[in-house]
């Protein structure tokens, strides 16, 4: 009788802790800006959450493919690490890319839970050409606003470049 009755009282938790499952996936990204240099990109964006718009995001997936992206498996991955606050800007930038070469990119993120955002927005980026020397790197978020990258060359002083709205 007591197994029976302790049986009982499991079972009727079980629905209680199923609802209790994280399901809700980060809010996809929409503020996405991406740099381009020779052979280097810069990608930022604006955190969007973990559950909607909520919470934090535990980590971010930057994915680039050279033709168009429709969800994570159709990409690769270039980039991750542990996502920023909601609201916050994110910045990351990759190398080893050819010059002259266009491609697609978009950001993905993931909750605790291991509930991944849908596809937001894709950009479609060519690097510069093969007769620069111009290559780009994050620059520093906590003194800029927007993700701001920084554009190097060697024949030429630094400039910062600010990435489209």
């Amino acid at each position: 009788m007591v197994r029976a009755s302790v049986l009982f009282l499991i079972c009727m938790l079980c629905p209680a802790l199923a609802i209790a499952q994280d399901t809700t996936p980060p809010s996809p990204i929409t503020t996405l800006e991406v740099t381009t240099g020779k052979s280097t990109m810069v990608v930022a964006w604006q955190n969007t959450g973990d559950d909607g718009t909520t919470g934090n995001a535990e980590l971010y997936e930057v994915r680039r493919s050279s033709s168009s992206i429709t969800d994570r498996e159709s990409a690769d991955l270039v980039a991750s690490g542990s996502a920023g606050s909601t609201g916050s800007w994110t910045c990351t930038d990759y190398s080893s890319l050819s010059c002259s070469s266009p491609f697609y990119v978009t950001v993905f993120l993931r909750d605790e839970a291991g509930n991944w955002s849908s596809l937001g927005t894709v950009l479609y980026r060519p690097t510069q050409g093969c007769n620069t020397s111009e290559e780009v790197i994050c620059f520093n978020l906590l003194r800029t606003p927007r993700g701001a990258s920084e554009r190097t060359s060697k024949a030429e002083p630094t400039e910062l470049i600010w990435p489209s709205a």
